[in-house]
């Protein structure tokens, strides 16, 4: 992008034409500068820059005009920063700028909050929001709600992150629960929780670490199934058109289904994983459940994995497409990455394991038809 591109960017956000994209970028430098000013445009313009974008960010303030000048030294410092914030903007769409390699998922997320504003989040964020419960803050990847005392309010305000492709983010819910949310995910929750218990809705997948409250089970609600605990340490893994899993580390959880369905609830101990086949059948085995959450430090562990599966979470974690058509047919895989493995390295290993060539072509996984055998 160029100086010129930057300035008009910025026109259009001030003119309220932003696309969501647009506005995410935008917001996101914001953030990003209000953290780090250490450029070599005026470091007072930059904070007066920086306050116009976060009135222009809280509706309830007074929007001011900003001048040619300020627009145009913002330009030059969008220029400098936008650089480092691509994966906003092309990542998003799975594209890479050349040369740059791509690495699996960065903390980045969206925070919808009960007044519909959204806020646009990556691991630079610090800001801090005043809402009727306290002051919401986000520092280093992290979002963190405050302690909120016990509600007996039957209607509660409710927020939303999300994690889109390439993503994950971390969560300390008004309880002092935490959730890790992997890329592709969302969790709905209450600001304040209420007296009888502690419920949340998930999609994608989320690693959750419960504080232990005996009077208020916290239930997790995702697709067709409720877990139920009182405090203990799981993953759920509930992405659409895919099983529902449910991995106990520590503590014991109760998972109950929600259709009429004649199976009785089910509990889990340490390092057993409840799969929900259909709409009306749990199967429980062992796992090592400490290989299930690895995806939080950016690791892939496959045991006895089926290829389709497989490429499902490379898919989510580095947001790239996978012709699954190309793909070796009734392949599973064995063996880990380490942390934040490039693609490309973890393809070269992955090629090596089933024998077969595994290329990015521009945005997709392929498999070539000639082995390397």
């Amino acid at each position: 992008m160029v100086e010129k591109d930057a300035s008009k960017l910025l026109d259009k956000y001030y003119e309220n034409k932003c696309s969501q994209e647009e506005i995410f970028m935008i917001e996101s430098w914001y953030f990003h500068m209000a953290g780090t000013i250490e450029h070599e445009i005026d470091e007072a313009l930059v904070e007066s820059i920086c306050k116009e974008i976060w009135d222009n960010i809280n509706p309830d303030r007074k929007k001011k005009v900003i001048s040619l000048y300020r627009v145009a030294a913002a330009a030059a410092v969008l220029v400098l920063v936008l650089g480092s914030l691509w994966y906003f903007n092309d990542h998003e769409k799975g594209t890479l700028p050349l040369g740059i390699e791509r690495m699996p998922v960065i903390n980045k997320a969206i925070l919808e909050l009960a007044d519909g504003r959204e806020i646009y989040m990556d691991s630079t964020s610090q800001f801090q929001i005043a809402t009727q419960e306290g002051v919401i803050k986000a520092k280093e990847g992290t979002l963190i709600y405050p302690l909120a005392a016990l509600s007996d309010d039957s209607v509660y305000s409710k927020n939303k992150l999300t994690v889109p492709l390439g993503g994950k983010y971390q969560i300390t819910l008004p309880d002092g629960s935490t959730v890790y949310l992997n890329a592709g995910s969302s969790l709905t929750y209450s600001t304040k929780f209420s007296r009888k218990e502690r419920s949340v809705k998930l999609e994608g997948e989320g690693y959750f670490e419960i504080v232990k409250d005996i009077s208020r089970p916290f239930k997790v609600n995702c697709a067709s199934q409720i877990v139920r605990v009182l405090g203990t340490h799981f993953n759920v893994s509930c992405y659409p058109g895919e099983l529902v899993k449910t991995t106990l580390l520590e503590g014991k959880v109760k998972i109950s289904l929600t259709s009429k369905s004649p199976q009785k609830d089910k509990i889990l101990d340490p390092n057993q994983q409840a799969i929900l086949s259909g709409q009306d059948s749990i199967i429980i085995s062992k796992v090592n459940a400490e290989d299930v959450i690895l995806w939080k430090d950016g690791s892939f562990v496959f045991s006895q994995t089926p290829i389709i599966e497989a490429f499902r979470q490379i898919s989510r974690s580095y947001n790239v497409a996978v012709d699954y058509n190309s793909l070796p047919k009734d392949i599973k895989l064995e063996g880990c990455s380490r942390e934040n493995v490039p693609l490309s390295e973890l393809l070269k290993q992955l090629s090596d394991n089933i024998g077969t060539t595994l290329v990015l072509k521009g945005d997709t996984i392929k498999a070539e038809t000639k082995s390397i055998r």
